[in-house]
């Protein structure tokens, strides 16, 4: 689902990430579900390179346990045989046939567990989509109780998200393109306009307009005082202790959320009516907003559409996986999977858990290691630096799991994705002269230190091996790329940047 807790916020990189404080209160319910005091230390949190960053010692931030470890383990199997290490199968009956996959080339594999007492953990592995019947979750107070009228009498006035048009797509706060982006695309108050109404209607209400409801237990706890003791236990549904949110989610039928992705485990519980998840692998072609723009981590491609390959080339709808999710369900989504959601049945109330992926934690942890850029140099030194940094880094992380690999081709791939779109069609304010100066011949002939370089690409290499997937690797690196070249340029020029600094012409003198 697009959450209030999204797929990058305005101090993490790849989604929303709590503060410090907000962390410690995650924890705060990790205990009321376990019982005990336990946590992982929280990872560290970068907004970008400052000028004071920027050339200082390398440091290797966050701590990499538990979870980590076991990504490490298996990303070192794939290394050396050449394959990807499958997690063993958890110890459960064979999987029926889903009730109704609508369309896709493959089925949502369903489980009825005979006991709710199993590792969810093994299943959030598994990095395929699976729908678990007889959980945890119908142990839950919140299953019996939570009926229409219960909710609308226990929360009287929701704040909801109010649209005419029943789609919804997020748009993050303080993005560094929102100040770029033409009139005609849209605007904060477009995509946040937020008004109180009543439960009852936003429970029951078709639209339009459509009321859409996404609210973080926690606070909720002052109007709703056994919100959390209703979800108890939550920590089987926990992958990690880091970024553990829960969300609470109602709306009108016919209510849809944007394709998008989330960089985070999510446990996905269905308590009253039926939503249609339609979901594609980490490996599609989906064309994601740039992670500069407000609606990052989500598609360009309204996969809807029978005509979208005129514009999106590469994108492949017969790879879309199709499934309903009812009363009881537990649907496990992983990390990076990408998913569109819609309200089939009112009243509809779910609630989901998610806790961060290893991959989240490490770019992260990337964003900890400084740029060997000095802040004083002159532009086309700092452009140049940062072009010739980046095509090792490219090519270090390429080299992970292919031996045929062509920097320009992943730039050029990147910048069809993310940017041609935006730029042909003018959704962007730029000044393209200024772009196409970037890197170009008469900016050529900077000296660049190769072996400082190395060194630095060296402790970003070691972090993206453990990334797991390669299309997670792959999209963090897009990620990773947006970021070093917005400490350069404007962030309206990253586009430029990716198509003439990193391509087969970009021509730099080194030096060791």
């Amino acid at each position: 689902m697009t959450p209030k807790r999204s797929v990058e916020g305005a101090a993490r990189e790849a989604e929303t990430a709590p503060s410090r404080t907000a962390f410690r209160r995650r924890r705060g319910l990790l205990r009321a579900a376990r019982g005990d005091g336990a946590h992982r230390p929280s990872q560290g949190q970068s907004e970008g390179w400052s000028p004071e960053i920027i050339g200082a010692a390398t440091i290797l931030g966050g701590t990499l346990g538990g979870i980590l470890v076991m990504h490490l383990i298996m990303t070192l199997l794939q290394l050396r045989t050449g394959s990807t290490p499958v997690p063993p199968e958890p110890s459960v009956p064979p999987a029926p046939p889903p009730t109704r996959p609508a369309r896709g080339v493959a089925a949502v594999r369903v489980v009825t567990l005979d006991s709710p007492d199993v590792n969810y953990t093994e299943y959030a592995l598994l990095e395929e989509p699976v729908i678990l019947r007889g959980s945890v979750l119908q142990s839950w107070d919140a299953y019996a109780k939570w009926t229409p009228d219960y909710l609308a009498s226990t929360l009287p006035e929701v704040s909801a998200y109010t649209r005419s048009t029943p789609e919804f797509i997020t748009w993050h706060d303080n993005k560094p393109l929102e100040p770029f982006v033409h009139p005609s695309v849209g605007e904060w108050g477009v995509f946040n306009t937020m008004r109180n109404v009543s439960s009852r209607d936003a429970l029951h209400t078709a639209g339009p307009p459509f009321h859409y409801v996404s609210d973080d237990i926690l606070e909720l706890q002052a109007r709703f005082p056994s919100v959390v003791q209703d979800l108890q236990p939550l920590r089987p549904l926990a992958v990690t202790e880091t970024g553990l949110q829960v969300n609470l989610w109602f709306g009108s039928v016919g209510l849809q959320t944007y394709m998008h992705y989330d960089a985070s485990f999510n446990a996905f519980a269905q308590l009253r009516g039926r939503k249609r998840f339609t979901l594609f692998p980490p490996t599609a072609a989906m064309y994601p907003w740039p992670c500069l723009h407000p609606h990052i981590g989500h598609s360009q491609v309204d996969w809807r559409d029978a005509h979208a390959r005129d514009r999106f080339p590469k994108f492949d709808s017969s790879g879309a996986i199709v499934v309903e999710v009812g009363r009881g369900d537990v649907l496990m989504v992983p990390p990076y999977f990408w998913h569109h959601v819609e309200v089939l049945d009112a009243p509809s109330v779910s609630v989901n858990v998610w806790s961060d992926a290893p991959a989240y934690a490490l770019l992260d942890d990337a964003y900890t290691i400084p740029l060997p850029i000095e802040s004083n140099w002159e532009a086309s030194t700092r452009v140049a630096t940062a072009a010739a940094f980046l095509r090792i880094v490219i090519s270090s992380v390429l080299a992970l799991h292919t031996e045929d690999f062509d920097v320009a081709s992943f730039a050029a791939d990147l910048y069809d994705q993310r940017w041609r779109q935006l730029l042909d069609k003018g959704y962007l304010i730029v000044d393209s002269d200024k772009g196409r100066e970037l890197c170009s011949p008469k900016s050529s002939g900077v000296v660049v230190d190769q072996a400082k370089l190395e060194a630095r690409a060296a402790s970003l290499h070691a972090l993206f091996a453990l990334m797991g997937p390669i299309a997670v690797r792959q999209l963090s690196l897009g990620n990773y790329v947006e970021r070093v070249a917005s400490a350069v340029v404007e962030p309206v020029l990253v586009g430029h940047f990716i198509q003439n600094c990193l391509g087969p012409t970009q021509t730099t003198e080194h030096r060791s």
